[in-house]
């Protein structure tokens, strides 16, 4: 798999990540990566209690002065659930034909990163054909005496996680999943929204007081700059959690009036007292279809 990250061309497997940053309530920084390819590519076979997929995955993180900081790896044989180190999502992303009608294939991983900014190298294999993908990715220094936010994740699916029994013993313990009111959020590696989709915006606020900021989207064509959408500050209370710091925060996003294009949301966060304005950004691809 060295090899196959090392050639120049993405390979046969497509391959598409996103990755950012989260909050913590001791401080770290943990990056959440999501992977998705098609679920055809990973060649799977039936056995008794599903499917069962021989593909194996690699990461490569280095800082921007070409040093490797991180290295992980997901052997093949790859089942339905969670791994030690990883995470390969359930059976809804596994089934070519479920609820959703959904056919990529998903692989999540989370990880701590000192501050700084990174390029992450990805590839995946099913031992025959290969693909990779390349992220970059900044991670800020954390400062609790001002107001923070995490990176804007872009997700298509959600569910409670009463609906997904045993799901929480299964994962590894240090995995912090994307929750907010009660829903989790499955990011999505592939950042195109066709017709139909679900687009919601999730990220975390923690304010250095405990106050509730403010909050604004602003969307825009990411080619001419025209603001495509720029809604109304608005308050966070909804999102207020009594047993946490953080604000985990997700809102839906109407794009069905949007044309085919590229686009570029950026999300505000104002701290009533100081005034103070934190602000990130995510992309995403609005398809004709």
């Amino acid at each position: 798999m060295e090899a196959d990250e090392a050639l120049p061309q993405n390979g046969k497997i497509p391959l598409a990540g996103q990755v950012g940053f989260l909050l913590s309530e001791s401080d770290k920084n943990v990056i959440d990566l999501r992977l998705e390819f098609p679920w055809t590519s990973t060649r799977p076979d039936s056995y008794h209690a599903g499917y069962f997929s021989s593909v194996g995955m690699m990461g490569l993180v280095y800082a921007t002065d070409g040093t490797l900081v991180l290295r992980f790896s997901e052997p093949g044989n790859s089942t339905i659930g969670y791994t030690d180190i990883g995470l390969v999502r359930g059976a809804g992303d596994f089934s070519p034909n479920n609820e959703m009608g959904y056919s990529m294939t998903g692989y999540e991983r989370q990880a701590e990163l000192s501050p700084g900014s990174y390029i992450l190298k990805l590839a995946l294999t099913n031992g025959h054909e290969y693909g990779k993908v390349e992220l970059s990715l900044t991670v800020p220094k954390f400062d609790s005496s001002k107001l923070w936010m995490s990176s804007v994740i872009l997700c298509k699916r959600f569910h409670k996680p009463e609906n997904a029994p045993g799901e929480a013993e299964r994962r590894p313990p240090q995995y912090v999943p994307l929750m907010s009111q009660g829903i989790e959020f499955t990011p999505t590696g592939d950042i195109h929204f066709r017709r139909g989709d679900s687009l919601v915006l999730w990220f975390q606020i923690r304010p250095p007081d405990g106050t509730v900021p403010t909050e604004r989207e602003t969307i825009m064509n990411a080619d001419t700059g025209a603001v495509v959408a720029d809604g109304d500050s608005g308050d966070l209370t909804l999102f207020r959690d009594a047993k946490s710091s953080i604000l985990n925060v997700a809102k839906k996003v109407d794009f069905s009036k949007y044309p085919p294009g590229n686009y570029r949301v950026r999300v505000q966060a104002t701290d009533k007292v100081s005034g103070v304005t934190v602000e990130r950004f995510a992309s995403f691809v609005v398809t004709g279809r």
